[in-house]
């Protein structure tokens, strides 16, 4: 005799995938798997990296030539300094 599933007869797939994605992500953010935390690590210094590569990047850009070309005066020493 087939039975089936004691399932609503509609779910939000959406509200699902969400909620599944969210505890994935928690769990990985979290974890205290050695293999995590190196991936976590590589992940965070290769956006560090790129992050501070752009910077240094526009700031050369900026003292190539005399004058304001990219930051205006105020914003950038603000950055700078």
């Amino acid at each position: 005799m087939a039975t089936t599933a004691a399932t609503p007869a509609h779910t939000d797939h959406a509200t699902t995938i969400t909620r599944t994605t969210t505890r994935r992500l928690a769990g990985f953010v979290y974890s205290t798997n050695h293999k995590d935390i190196g991936t976590m690590y590589l992940v965070f210094a290769i956006i560090a990296g790129l992050i501070g590569a752009v910077m240094s990047i526009m700031i050369r850009i900026e003292l190539m030539y005399p004058g304001v070309q990219i930051f205006p005066r105020d914003p950038y020493l603000q950055r700078v300094s």
